[in-house]
Order: structure tokens, then sequence, then C-alpha cells
């Protein structure tokens, strides 16, 4: 209806903005106001309870504002107020207005909002120089399930850019340790400095451990190649500081690089002692030596392998090696130990050994 000739929803809305104003100084207790402006409000709708409570809150009456607040039924505007309170008073007001942002951002799954939310609690971008996490974790600590939302939109801003530090950080206070030392793990990679990387790829390892113990999944496969991965950076250092005068590199390169390059400088001993140290599978090391042999033009050293050693993968890679380099003369005593007939065959073809190969089937 209208007052007057006045919407009636606006001139209640001056009414209770006035009715605080004027209550400044008088014996008007926070219940009683709230009381009254709710008995007025109560049948008439697109009143804006939110910017009554802002009024509330500039004559210094924050309760009062909190309580309008409370019944106003857009989120945005709700979680505005609330910012705008939790900015003035003292520690524990600012604590008491985030915690109920906190709780209507996250009921509202507004990702603007929760970002407006963590900008504040932070004092800033989380991305920023100046965000500090250490109040909003206090409180997402107080309902991590309730304000997951919350937590997993801060992470990700984290993550998304590229802070992660502050990532390992707060996954560390939320008791997340398996993402605590994946981003441990991230830091390491990070770093130039090999014994650096070292370091971290250690803590990483302890994080995942520590994952292990809480039944996080896969956080115990997790923990063996960070650790790992730290073995072959300390072998790869030695290696650097043994070899020293050479261009190449060993620290930060994969562990087949490195098994390739020690074959390929003639450091087969050292290769075999990486391989069993990291536990990697024969097959999978076989594999690997037979192409590095044959790429370096160790052909030599690939027969006396294949010669003096039970091949676990059987002999069709050897033969492959030596024809894709031309070494028909070597290739030729390995096809009888193929096993399929018709492999055998196609070998001898391929070497131009008709009769051989007629043979074979």
């Amino acid at each position: 209806g209208e007052w007057v000739g006045a919407p009636c929803d606006r001139v209640l809305f001056h009414w209770g903005c006035e009715k605080i104003r004027k209550a400044r100084g008088s014996a008007s207790t926070d219940h009683q106001l709230c009381a009254e402006i709710e008995a007025k409000f109560k049948d008439v709708s697109g009143i804006g309870y939110a910017e009554v409570a802002c009024v509330a809150a500039e004559m210094y009456r924050p309760h009062l504002a909190t309580m309008l607040v409370s019944h106003e039924p857009r989120a945005h505007a709700q979680v505005q107020v609330l910012l705008q309170l939790a900015r003035e008073g003292s520690d524990d007001n600012h604590l008491m207005m985030l915690r109920i942002a906190m709780e209507r951002a996250a009921l509202s799954w507004d990702p603007d909002l929760i970002h407006g939310v963590i900008t504040a609690a932070l004092g800033g971008d989380p991305c920023g120089r100046d965000a500090h996490l250490q109040t909003l974790v206090k409180l997402l600590q107080e309902k991590p399930q309730e304000w997951k939302a919350i937590d997993d939109l801060l992470a990700a801003s984290l993550l998304r850019g590229r802070q992660l530090d502050r990532g390992r950080s707060l996954h560390e206070q939320m008791g997340r340790n398996r993402q605590a030392a994946q981003a441990a793990v991230c830091q390491a990679f990070q770093k130039q400095e090999a014994d650096e990387r070292k370091r971290w790829l250690r803590v990483a390892r302890d994080m995942f451990t520590q994952a292990a113990s809480g039944l996080a999944p896969d956080a115990e496969f997790c923990a063996e190649a960070t650790a790992s991965e730290a073995e072959l950076l300390q072998a790869q250092i030695e290696f650097d500081d043994r070899w020293s005068a050479g261009s190449y590199r060993f620290a930060g390169r994969s562990l087949v690089d490195t098994l390739c390059r020690l074959i390929e400088v003639g450091e087969i001993v050292e290769a075999d002692k990486l391989y069993a140290k990291l536990k990697m599978s024969d097959r999978r090391y076989w594999r690997i030596k037979v192409r590095a042999l044959a790429e370096c033009g160790k052909f030599e050293d690939l027969k006396m392998l294949a010669t003096h050693r039970t091949s676990p993968i059987g002999y069709e890679p050897i033969v492959e090696a030596f024809l894709k380099h031309g070494r028909n003369d070597l290739a030729q005593g390995f096809v009888p130990r193929v096993k399929d007939p018709e492999q055998q065959a196609a070998y001898y073809s391929r070497m131009g050994m008709e009769e051989e190969a007629r043979q074979a089937l």
C-alpha cells in the first residue's frame, strides 16, 4: 500500500533509520529497538534490513546491527554489512562478525561472497604480499566441515597464484598432511639449488609418512616415491661432484635419463648400483640398458650382456636394437633365442636370409 502517496516500504525504511538515529543517547536498548523495528517491518515485503543495519552500525550500535541483519534475506547484502561491522570495533567484535559472515557466505555457496569473506579475513588478496592466514585459519578450524567451501576456495586461490608456501601452511594447520606434502613437492621442484631441493623432498616425504599413518589413500606410495626422488637427487649431486669438469649435469634429471647418461659415459657399474638402490624392476632396467647401449654405439657391451645374462624381457628388443643400427651380424646370433617361430622368420627376412626364414617355420 501507500502512505500519503509514498510506498509503504520506503516510509517504514526511513522511519526505521530515523528511529535508530533519534535513539542515540536515549534509554532504549538494542533489543527494544530491534523488537519495535521488526514489529513494524514484519508484514511489509521489500524492506532492506541490511541498509537499516548499516545505520545502526553508523550509530555505533553493532549489536543492534547484527540483530537486524539476521533478518536480511539477501545473502550478499547481509554479508556486506557483516564485513563492514568486522572492520569496526574491537578484535573480539572483528572475529564475531567475520564468523557470522563466513556462515552466511558458506550457506550461500556464492563464490563471489566467499572470496569477499576470504579477502576481508586475510586483509587483502590471498596471493598478495600483505595477506595473513592466521585469523582465517583459526576460524576455519572451528567448523572445518561447515566451512569447507571457504577452505577449498582459499586453497584453490593459493594454488592458482603459485603461493605454495602459504598453501602448504594452510594444509598443515588444517591437518591435511597429504595435500601439504604435495605442496612441498611442488616447492622442491621450484628450487634451483640441488641441496635445497633435496631438503624439501625430505620434508615432503615426512609429511606423506604422517598422512599414511592417518590412513590417507595412497599416501604410503607417495612417501616411498618422494623418498626415492630424494635418494636419486642425492646420487645425482654426488655424480656432479665427481665429474664436475663436464658440461653435463645430473641433478634434476629423471632416473631414466640418469641411467642412460651413466651407461653412455661407461659408468655401467654405477648405473647397476643406482637401479638396485632405487628398486627399479629388472624388466624396466633391461629395456633402458639395451636402448642406451645401442644408442651410444656400445654394441659389443650389449652383445656381452645378452650372451652372459638371461634376458627378462626376451630377445626381441635386443635383436631390434641391433637391426635398427644396421648390425645384422650381431643380430643373427640372437634370433634363434626368440621363442616365436614366426617372429624368427620375420627377422631373418629383414636381413635377407630367406632360407633361414623358411627353416624357422
